[in-house]
């Protein structure tokens, strides 16, 4: 579906089904680290962008139905609409390539040709970097996103938001299958917060930032 598909009618239709997500977002773009909302729909639209909107429509009215199980979280929503969708990425995607022993190979190691990369959401990473996991953020204020990678699969996704950013290694951590709530992920998240720490020497002083 396009932009415009999923921001003017899937988005209000799903919003019609599940009427907490407005005051959701609301909270979250309020809190002093939060996300912005458009933030939230770019990434959640980077996950349903191959979905059409008519299939989107009816595995959202058959989330809200109880027909399939509605996951934990307004943020598992994208992924749970795509995966009731059935959709298949071959169409956006090429072909899988298998080397001699039959093991699938990919062009992207980042993405795996998927075009998008899943990381922790820089509101997050930054919070956790001033106070660690404590449990009241753990309760209520850990959030990932997708950012388009730098191959050519990426650019497709790149294009559709000129303006949002690309994934950096530097600068953003890769979530993997576990999620924000696996607390093996939070674990790599904060060794890896830990490692990209500017080194600072023992004799630093504020006043050495301006020959940085």
């Amino acid at each position: 579906m396009t932009w415009d598909e999923f921001r003017q009618q899937w988005y209000p239709e799903h919003c019609a089904c599940f009427t907490g997500i407005p005051a959701w977002m609301a909270k979250l773009e309020k809190s002093p680290d939060g996300p912005a909302t458009r933030d939230i729909l770019k990434s959640w639209y980077g996950v349903l962008r191959d979905v059409e909107l008519r299939e989107a429509v009816r595995a959202s009215h058959r989330m809200h139905s109880g027909e399939i199980d509605e996951p934990c979280g307004f943020d598992r929503h994208p992924a749970a609409i795509r995966n009731a969708a059935g959709i298949q990425r071959e169409i956006s995607r090429p072909k899988p390539i298998y080397d001699a022993d039959g093991n699938q190979t990919y062009a992207c190691p980042i993405c795996f040709d998927g075009g998008m990369v899943h990381v922790w959401h820089p509101a997050t990473v930054a919070e956790i970097a001033r106070r660690g996991i404590t449990d009241s953020i753990r309760n209520r204020s850990l959030y990932d996103c997708a950012l388009p990678c730098t191959c050519k699969m990426g650019d497709n996704y790149a294009r559709s938001f000129p303006r949002s950013p690309r994934y950096d290694p530097k600068r953003a951590c890769i979530i993997g299958i576990g999620g924000v709530s696996d607390r093996d992920e939070q674990t790599r998240l904060l060794e890896w917060i830990e490692t990209h720490k500017p080194f600072q020497p023992a004799n630093y002083e504020n006043a050495f930032a301006e020959f940085a």
